[in-house]
Formats: C-alpha cells, structure tokens, sequence
C-alpha cells in the first residue's frame, strides 16, 4: 500500500498550519510574540502568515533550529523529534487528509497452516525477508543514518517476517502437528519494520589442553516494530545476558591515526604517523536505534541486552581493551537515569553524558515525554544547518561535558621525565559534585530565606537532611566498601587516609553543590497522594496508582507513613505487605437520581466502623427483630448496612428496616465517606471552603450527650496518621479567644481539629480563618500570615447540633452525624466500643492485614470525594429536630404532648397557670424559668407543626407578647394553634 501525502494538503485543511502551531507552542494569542525556548525570557517567537501559509521564526534562536523561518509541518517534526515523513503522515490522518483506516493500516498480519505457508522457516523457526531502506524508513530511524551504516551495523529493512505458532497447552489441536500455524507480519509505508540480525557464525577457541574446538554460535534476530503502540519488539533466538552487541562493528572500524615524534641518532626529530590500538572513546548506548543514531555521528557504540542488563566486570574489561575512555549516554527517564547511575557508581571510570533535561518538557507522537539520544539528535538536527556544523558543535560539547564517578586525582613527582616517589591523591571537585549527584545528594534552599541553604540526600522519593560531616562519612564509607570487594591495590589506604585528614569535604567547598528544587506539596486539584518507604499511591477519581519511579513528589524521611505510624503507633508496617486492592464499595446514582452505595468488601475494620457509626436506626431493627433471633440476626447482620431478613428462614417476617431507613442509612455512610475524602485531599478551593461539622446523631434528655459514638476514631487517630495537624480541646467556649490559639501552627500544617466542642461554642468565629487566610500569633515572636491557599482544613466535633442555622452558615458547613451504636454506659444498656465488635483496639491492635485494607479505604474514600463535584451532607432532615428535642428534653415534650391536647388549642392559655401545671407534674424541671419555659414551648410547636402566638394576635410588640386583661389583671397569655399539619415528633425520642 503506497500513497502520496502533500504538504500543501496537511497545511490547508489545517489553516495554512496555523492550528498545529497553536497545538504544539500553546499560543493563545497568534498575533502576538511567544515563547519557544525555556530561557527565552523576551518572548523572541513570532508567527507571520504568506501566502496562505504561517511561519514561525525564533529572533534569539542563534544558530538555532528556529533561527531560519520553519512551517508548521517541519515544527511540529522538530517538537515531536520525528522525521519530516512521520511527521506529515500523522499530521495527515489529524486533519483529515486520508482517513484513519488508511493511516491505521490494515492487512499487515495474515495466518495459514503450516502446510499452506509459501515460505521456508529456518530450523529455529522463523523467516524474515528484507529488502532495500526506503528515503522514509531511514528518516525513521535517524536524520544522519544511511543504507550503507546499517548494512554495516547488521541492521535491515523488512518486507516481511512469519513464525512458528504451536498450538499451546488447552488450546485446541494441542500437540497435532497439523494444527500448527505459520504467523506473517509485513510492512508497508505507514508501518516500517526493521530486523538487527547477528548470523550465525563459526567461532575456534582452544580448551584446556590447547586444541582448537569450533563453536557454532546461531542466527539472532531482533524485530523493531517503532510504530507498534504494544508490541514494538520480537525476539527470534538467545543471546546470554553477558552478550555485547555492535562488538563485531566496532572491531571493524578503522582506529584513528596518531602522530608520533622520533629522534634519530643524530637528534633530528621526525613526525611518524601510526594507526591507535585502540578507540578514543567508546559509547554505550541504550538499545538498537539509539546505537545506529550514535554510530551515524561516526563514533564507536555497543549496547547491551536492555538499559537494566546485570553488567559484570569482564564484560567492562573486554570494552577497554576496544576503547582508552567508556562513555555511557542513558535514557532520562526514570528507568534509564536508575540504570545509569547503578553502572557509573559501580565502574567509576566510566563517563556519563546526561541529556539535556529539556528534552523531557517536549512530547513525542504517542503522547509521552522525549527521553533518549535517538530523540535528542532528531530534535537537535536542522536541514538548514550546513554540513551539520552546529549539530556537531553541541553534541562534541554534550560528549566533552561527560564525568566519571571517581572524584580523586593520582599524580607523582616527574623527574627526568620519569614519575617517582609515592602517589599522591587529591579530590577532583567537579568529578566529587557529580559522585555526589549520582548518589542523590544536593544542597536545598532554605524555603524561608532564598539567601541559605541545607544539604539532603534523595532516595527515591524521600528526602534526608544531611551535614558536611555525613556527606564525608558517605565519601570514606563507599571507598571502605569498594576496598574491601576490589582490595587495597585500586583503593589504597593512602587514599582513603587522605579523605579522612582532609577539609575537603566542609561546607564551604560542599557550596558548589548541585542546587535543586524539590516538590514537597502532597496533592494537585485532581490528587492526593499518600508516601510509603518504597513507593507512592497517587489517588485520583479513576483510583489508586502505585508510582514507583518517575516520582512526582517528595517528602521528608519522618513524614512517610510508615514512620508516622511507628511513631504513634508503635506498630511497624512492612511496605510489601502494602498492596493496592479491588474497590471497597461503589457509589452511583440510580436512576431517579438518588445517591447508593454498595459494599464489596466485608472484611474491613475501618469501612465497617463507618457502617456501623452510621447505622442511626439500629434500635429500630433491635425492636423488629425478636429476642430469640437477636443473636442469630447481629451475627449475619453485624456491619450492615441495610440491615437484613429478620430471619433466613422465614422470609415471611420481613426485613427488620424500611426503604426510607435504609436509604438514610446509607446517605450517613456515603456522607462519613466523602467528608473523610474531603478532608484527606489537602488541595484549598475557594468553592469547597468547608468544615466538618461531626455531632451525635442522638442527643440525651436535657440537652446533655454521653458522646463515644466513635467520631474520634475518624478525625482524630485516622486523619492525624496522614495530615500535619493540629489539636485543639474545646470544651472550654474561651479557648477560642486565645491570642496565641494559633501558635503552633505553620504553612505544613493541614488539618485542624477542634474537638469535643462545648454546645455553647462559638464555631461560626471560625469562618473567617476557614474560607480567608489564616493569621498566626506566636508567643514571643513575630507573628505571620498564612495564605487560603496554604492553610489546613478544619474539623469541629461536638455531641450537639447546632440551632438558627442561617444559609450562609449552612454553606460552610458539611455535616457529618454519628449514630450511637457505639456509646458509653447508659442505664438500660451496657457500654458499647469498637472494641467489643472488632476483638481489638484499632489501630495498635490491627496487623498488617487490616493496616492494608485501612490505606486502601482510605484512599478510595479520596477517590470518591475527588470524583464528584457534588457536596453530600448527612441527612438533614432530623439534624435540628434531633438537637432541640435535646434542648426541651423528654419531660418537657411529654408533658406538652398531654397538655396541649384539642382542649387547650386554639384557646388563650394563662403562661403562669401553664408553668405551675409543668413544674408540679415534672418535678425535674421545678426551677425551669419563665423565660426557659417560653423557649422549650417555642420548640416543642416546631417540631409537633403547631404555631405559639401568631402574629396577629400579639399586642406587645416590643416583647412579642400576647398581653390580656383577666382575673382583674393583665397577664401573659400563651396561644397554640394546630393551623400546620403535624410532624412525627415521637421518634425523636
């Protein structure tokens, strides 16, 4: 299949290329300058339109690939590092041009019975069938590759290639030769194919007693497939893992000239020339394209089996005796960066060069950052530069910059042109800083005065702070180390001893250190994250993900959890026993809209302590269920949610919970769910400026609440294991006008809790620091700000609810009610905790079971909160009804049930004569007020849908009274109506 693609084509349907510039610069305004380079402060970038056609031109780009005007087609090649061909064929199938089956490809793989296949496998079976490079496949593979290197270099073009499938084991025709098939794969245009092969060849060698044995050593080829989004290579044969390939190249290629001076025996000096014994330098690379990239440079390169191959010293050994210097050019992504610094650390001689970092802030075609050297010379060569010059001028630089890991200099006395006496070592600092830089040390900016600086060490994603002291002691340990696996003869005691008496290593010579920034914040608007000694779990609203390399965040050796939890716990958690699991629970909409969950895991502490904290009708079912089936119905049913069949083997009894108890049930779960996920995602938003509002759900006779419903176990154990966080008692209302409330809170503290808050705290002060910055007071010291932004989410729990909620108290707000299924002693039941349903404490009673299932709960509660833009509040329905038949109290609303019957509604009803009938009939409230009596009627009429005194009966308006003249005095008269429908006001009992 074989088409052409115009330019002018791809440029026209894409608006004279203007679109695929805004695409790849991310322009938001075309007329104006914009940046293309990173350290183009000046915005020296321009688009200019001829012709129907757009041009960029960079006017500080000297020498650059953007020096000389460049359209959108060779751009976007350049930004994607592909060739101008790939570039166009992609650029093709986005705007239209030819259709997406046809930029796709289809056809290319065909199948037949081995009997039917027109082919000859060779004996390990396979075929593959070459032919000529095309201008486009060699593009493909490099901007400088041609024909000849790669026929030199064994690499080929494939026309097509078929192998041997055997039918497996459970597979139909399982061992019957005649179901074996024949498997073809070919190329097209669109698709190139590429083989390195290695033929097979004859190797003499002489074995113990000297005689000569002949060795065969068979064909390997490997596929390249650069096109293939899943399977880019194939293998067809074995080579060991202490296999070198490019050796036989390298050997090939003719060493360098040298110049030489000779004296004759009459002392005149001649210039003879000689060919090298070995190369200047010799380059590894990370794999085929990379390699033939390299080689295209005209330097040496091998490569090895991949980037992470177990590389021993005789395979290192056996390259010197090709090369005077080994120069290792890594990937730049996490894998390769890894790889690197393990072979520079372990064979200190060999030289690194680092690929410019930049590189990763460019794409490629398939969407992930540009990484290797075949990128980095697709994106460095410009058409427009003469003979290359400028191409070489970088990379000669790039190459000249490359540094060991060993960082001492040896060096002795030269007399008559001969060394003698003693070695003497001395500290190589750049070689030092780069050693340094391998092993993941830096100095850090003092985040609070740019003018300092720390030392830390990064490993992996966590971050150790260090001092000179430790630094030298790393420098002297790794010289210990590596004497004592290659002896004193290449690590001398001399040398050591000279680290040792030195100040070399100080905190002044220690300033030249690599300065680097670390990104210590633990969220984004999408995600939280959640750190581990060996990995991170990123949560977003698609779920978790376990990131163990590429790290996009750090954090402090003490802030990782699992020494948070050792230190408050006293529990260690072994990171491989950390595993992230199938979802706990779903949480949907059905399809009238209403919010449902559905629970997938039943054996999780924490998930079930949430069911059972929100379980607010558990005495409905205890009532429903009879005695003698109790204990069997608890123990199916004891984390229910939706309670259950009062008995298994009668369905006829029903379920021991309504529909609409069951829904509101479960509205309390997912509440507890998406305020927990609320309050782990540290990202502020201005719009979601919320506090946690976390009350019983059942209040006492009085007003007065035993509380141990179980809220601690969330906001104060759970949440204190993963914020920063401050506690503040607030059972005293005056704590809150404490000047220095405040004073131990800094920028990393995220998560304040005021806990077990008095009923008459004033919690709405706390609205100006929840959605504003927060001013910090400290004793003794100057005071500071800290912004929204940065500033911690706040908790409030208390065992009331709160009264005249107004609707911008409301918004601030996300309730989060607590049943009390776990509580304290009461008169007609025992206390009940945690405890006595799970067998053991939470947390320092749990193993390391529950200690998974715990972070992935937890993550999934912020998965779920992150997933949805909704705000899911506890059922308010019952939320100030349950509270103000705590403030009137039992007594109080029986005797006005009784008292405000048909016979004393809608009638005048003397106040003082009503409060004598109350305080003689409940001697609880003997020494109730008049005003307390009016203000407990005035509840008992909201919650029983009756009015006390209409409006238009009052007659002291200053007072809201209704004032009468009776019994030869003017009295207070109180006045009940039943003018509103009634609510169920008895099961707010």
């Amino acid at each position: 299949m074989s088409f052409l693609i115009k330019a002018d084509d791809v440029l026209s349907a894409s608006n004279g290329g203007l679109e695929i510039f805004l695409e790849i610069f991310n322009i938001k305004d075309p007329k104006k300058h914009f940046q293309i380079r990173d350290d183009d402060d000046s915005f020296s970038a321009k688009l200019r339109e001829s012709k129907g056609v757009f041009w960029v031109k960079d006017y500080g780009d000297v020498n650059g690939f953007y020096s000389k005007s460049k359209d959108a087609i060779n751009a976007y090649a350049h930004e994607r590092a592909l060739s101008y061909f790939e570039a166009l064929r992609l650029l093709a199938s986005q705007y239209g041009v030819i259709s997406e089956a046809k930029a796709e490809r289809v056809d290319l793989m065909r199948t037949c019975r081995l009997f039917e296949y027109q082919g000859r496998l060779n004996a390990e079976g396979y075929e593959i069938k070459t032919k000529e490079f095309t201008a486009e496949e060699l593009q493909t593979l490099g901007p400088l590759v041609t024909a000849e290197l790669c026929k030199k270099m064994g690499f080929h073009s494939v026309a097509e290639y078929s192998w041997l499938k055997e039918p497996e084991e459970g597979e139909d025709g399982f061992g019957d030769p005649k179901m074996n098939k024949v498997i073809t794969k070919r190329s097209d245009d669109s698709y190139p194919i590429f083989a390195y092969i290695e033929p097979e060849k004859k190797v003499t060698y002489s074995d113990k007693d000297g005689k000569p044995q002949n060795f065969i050593i068979k064909e390997f080829a490997k596929i390249l497939q650069p096109k293939d989004t899943k399977f880019r290579f194939r293998y067809f044969g074995s080579k060991g893992q202490d296999h070198i390939f490019g050796m036989d190249f390298v050997e090939k290629l003719p060493k360098p000239m040298i110049e030489k001076e000779e004296e004759d025996d009459e002392g005149n000096v001649t210039i003879v020339k000689s060919q090298a014994s070995k190369h200047p330098r010799l380059f590894i690379c990370s794999g085929e394209r990379d390699s033939i990239n390299m080689a295209s440079t005209g330097a040496p390169v091998v490569w090895f089996n991949s980037e992470t191959a177990n590389i021993n010293p005789l395979m290192i050994k056996k390259l010197y005796t090709l090369a005077d210097e080994i120069i290792n050019v890594p990937d730049i992504d996490p894998t390769g960066i890894e790889a690197s610094k393990k072979l520079a650390l372990e064979f200190i001689n060999i030289r690194t060069v680092w690929l410019p970092e930049s590189l990763t802030k460019k794409n490629s075609w398939k969407g992930k950052p540009l990484k290797d050297f075949t990128d980095y010379v697709k994106e460095l060569y410009n058409p427009d530069d003469e003979n290359n010059q400028e191409f070489y001028r970088r990379f000669n630089t790039l190459v000249d910059n490359a540094r060991p890991a060993k960082f001492w200099d040896e060096a002795r006395t030269i007399k008559d042109g001969k060394a003698v006496g003693p070695v003497r070592y001395n500290i190589h600092y750049l070689n030092a800083f780069h050693f340094l830089t391998l092993n993941g040390f830096y100095r850090m900016r003092d985040p609070h005065q740019s003018d300092l600086y720390y030392f830390v060490r990064q490993d992996k994603h966590i971050i150790k702070p260090q001092t000179a002291q430790d630094i030298k002691s790393f420098f002297i340990d790794f010289l210990l180390e590596k004497q004592k696996e290659n002896g004193k003869r290449f690590y001398p005691d001399e040398l050591i001893n000279m680290l040792y008496a030195s100040e070399a290593v100080s905190d002044k010579k220690l300033s030249s250190l690599e300065l680097k920034d670390f990104d210590f914040s633990d969220n984004t608007e999408s995600a939280q994250y959640m750190f581990f000694d060996k990995f991170i779990w990123q949560v977003t609203k698609d779920g978790v993900k376990q990131l163990s390399k590429g790290y996009p965040r750090y954090v402090y050796e003490e802030n990782i959890l699992n020494n948070i939890i050792k230190k408050q716990w006293r529990k260690t958690v072994d990171s491989s026993s950390i595993k992230i699991e199938e979802d706990y629970f779903k949480i949907f909409k059905d399809k009238e809209g209403n919010w449902d969950i559905i629970i997938n895991e039943k054996n999780c502490d924490f998930l079930n302590y949430l069911i059972n904290a929100s379980r607010v009708h558990h005495k409905k079912e205890r009532e429903r269920v009879p005695p003698a089936l109790w204990e069997a119905y608890i123990k199916k049913n004891k984390f229910s949610i939706d309670g259950g069949l009062i008995h298994e083997d009668n369905p006829e009894l029903g379920f021991s919970l309504t529909k609409d108890e069951i829904y509101e049930q479960k509205m309390h779960l997912i509440n507890k769910i998406f305020s927990y996920g609320y309050l782990g995602h540290n990202y502020k938003q201005g719009s979601k400026a919320w506090m946690v509002y976390a009350m019983d759900n059942e209040v006492s006779e009085e007003g007065k609440s035993e509380g141990r419903t179980g809220k601690s176990l969330m906001l104060h154990r759970a949440m204190f294991i993963f914020k920063k966080a401050e506690y503040i008692g607030s059972r005293n209302p005056k704590v809150i006008d404490n000047e220095f409330l405040f004073g131990r809170v800094t920028e990393h503290t995220k998560y304040l809790l005021f806990d077990d808050a008095h009923k008459t705290f004033p919690f709405n002060r706390l609205f100006t620091w929840i959605s504003g910055d927060l001013n910090v007071s400290v004793k003794n010291k100057d005071g500071f700000v800290i912004p929204f932004f940065n500033s911690g989410k706040f908790a409030y729990s208390t065992n009331f609810a709160p009264l005249d909620l107004d609707d911008s108290t409301k918004d601030r707000i996300l309730f989060m009610a607590f049943s009390n299924w776990y509580h304290g002693p009461k008169p007609d039941m025992p206390a009940h905790k945690p405890i006595n349903d799970f067998g053991y404490e939470f947390f320092n009673g749990w193993d390391k079971v529950q200690w998974n299932k715990f972070f992935n709960c937890t993550a999934q509660c912020w998965s779920f909160f992150l997933s949805t833009d909704e705000k899911i509040g506890a059922p308010e329905n019952n939320i100030r009804l349950r509270n103000i038949m705590g403030e009137m109290g039992v007594s109080f609303y029986e005797w006005a049930l009784d008292y405000f019957a048909k016979e004393n509604l809608n009638r005048d009803i003397i106040k003082k004569r009503a409060l004598e009938d109350l305080t003689t009939k409940k001697s609880n409230l003997k020494n109730i007020s008049s005003t307390e009596f009016k203000k407990r009627l005035e509840y008992y009429c909201e919650i029983s849908g009756l009015t006390l005194n209409p409006a238009t009966m009052i007659t002291d308006k200053k007072n809201n009274r209704i004032m009468r003249f009776i019994e030869n005095q003017t009295q207070e008269v109180l006045y009940v109506t039943d003018n509103q429908k009634a609510v169920e006001a008895e099961e707010l009992i």
